[in-house]
């Protein structure tokens, strides 16, 4: 008799996502030069070199610095300095998770004269539930703003604020309470300040959610730092390792907003929340995940003049780029070093399934991960000579086991040994580009900043 195998199925289902992350190709093929035909290069024999720490677990890459320099432990999480702890950067009045009866919340804050709540998808709708505003006393209704993600709605409801609660300076907070259509009262009192820190405008930012990434932090930001990024509003779900130390120093220079999230599933909700949240302090948001490593074509050595190219055509509303996605490059174990000079065997052509948005903040309400849902104007397809970026997905073996096991943001691709194996059609081009144009500046960048990490001026057009 037939028996439902659990295990098998998920594997296969898996094993069917990745599959096709390289193989739906159709009408990209043609737009791509390859550089060689597409055949399997040799392998480099897998490297042994990895740090590790004296209770045998990896090291971070401040953590190996500080170990050749002699620098001390000032920034560890177990030894954080006065000032400097996690909830020092997580405003004593934003919202925390709340659950009643009547609704679940993950977070009001104040956008213009409106307050925002956001809910998880499929939560109660606040269906006769209102805004009661203590100073004012006055009650207003809750109205759902219709952001739309992938590809349902996204609970988010909007409240406006009394004018007479509204401050010319801006500098203010809002108490209130929600209450039911008799009037009482239901949960607690809360209390919306501005954003907790000096939000200054930016050009272009980042947002993404992140699940124990501590080892790849520092590269990461460092060259999209490099490329011209400005700001990255960071998410972190429920991560355990150390990511507090890698991300301080960033947090100090104000180049690093960090947010926790510790929702499930939450990837759709980020995005949204980051758009509405964020939006209006910057003119593009990018969003990618930390595995994904934004790169310019042609001359270009920053996205700049790709995004001033497409700023002044109001037509446009959100950028779309695609991705190479790139393997092991023959790699058992981590190997030292930064990840884009770690691995170059990629996929023959780019992935259409796997896009990722640049999107103009005044012109879009919605987002999915792949493309953007609600944005006035079009969606800008750009050629891969024009902008791309590639796709870390695998990294080394060790990586790849590490993943499976913990899984993502999302809460994908978590399976029991043996894994599957990483796709070997992501091994199939030597692709060195992103190397031979930023691996020298990279490496002088992040030597200059291991003790000292500056603010970041502002883009000006």
């Amino acid at each position: 008799m037939f028996r439902f195998n659990k295990k098998l199925v998920v594997g296969l289902l898996i094993f069917g996502f990745f599959y096709s992350t390289t193989m739906y190709t159709v009408g990209v093929g043609s737009e791509i030069k390859e550089k060689a035909p597409p055949t399997v290069v040799a392998q480099p024999a897998p490297t042994s070199e990895i740090a590790v720490d004296p209770n045998g677990e990896l090291q971070t890459p401040f953590e190996q610095e500080r170990a050749k320099q002699h620098v001390g432990d000032v920034m560890l999480p177990d030894q954080p300095r006065e000032s400097q702890t996690r909830d020092n950067y997580v405003s004593h009045c934003s919202t925390t998770y709340a659950h009643t009866e009547h609704y679940t919340i993950y977070d009001i804050f104040r956008r213009d004269n409106q307050l925002i709540i956001v809910s998880p998808q499929n939560s109660g709708n606040f269906n006769g539930i209102s805004c009661h505003f203590v100073q004012s006393a006055k009650t207003n209704p809750i109205s759902n703003l219709g952001v739309r993600g992938d590809p349902n709605l996204v609970a988010m409801f909007g409240c406006e604020i009394p004018s007479s609660e509204l401050s010319e300076e801006g500098d203010w907070a809002v108490n209130f309470y929600f209450v039911d259509k008799q009037g009482a009262q239901i949960g607690q009192e809360y209390t919306i300040c501005p954003l907790p820190f000096d939000e200054d405008d930016h050009y272009v930012s980042i947002c993404t959610a992140f699940k124990d990434e501590d080892l790849y932090f520092r590269d990461w930001i460092e060259y999209h730092l490099m490329v011209g990024i400005e700001h990255f509003y960071l998410y972190d779900n429920n991560s355990t390792d150390k990511y507090w130390a890698e991300l301080l120093p960033y947090i100090e220079a104000g180049i690093v907003t960090y947010i926790p999230f510790p929702y499930e599933k939450p990837q759709i909700h980020i995005l949204n929340h980051c758009l509405w949240k964020y939006g209006k302090h910057n003119t593009w948001l990018e969003f990618t995940d930390i595995d994904e490593f934004i790169f310019p074509q042609n001359n270009d050595k920053t996205i700049l003049p790709v995004l001033d190219k497409y700023r002044a055509d109001d037509n446009v509303g959100s950028l779309v780029i695609l991705p190479h996605n790139f393997g092991t490059s023959g790699h058992k174990l981590r190997p030292p070093g930064n990840v884009i000079d770690n691995y170059w065997m990629r996929g023959p052509i780019p992935t259409p399934s796997r896009t990722k948005l640049i999107v103009k903040t005044s012109h879009c309400t919605g987002l999915s991960v792949h493309y953007a849902t609600q944005c006035r104007g079009t969606s800008a397809k750009l050629e891969v000579t024009e902008l791309m970026f590639n796709h870390y997905f695998t990294k080394s073996e060790q990586d790849w086991e590490v993943r499976c096991r913990k899984g993502t943001v999302n809460g994908w691709f978590v399976v029991e040994p043996p894994y599957l194996p990483a796709n070997p059609t992501h091994e199939q081009i030597e692709d060195r580009s992103i190397i031979e144009k930023f691996s020298a500046d990279l490496k002088e960048r992040m030597e200059k900043t291991m003790h000292s990490v500056e603010p970041i001026p502002r883009h000006v057009v």
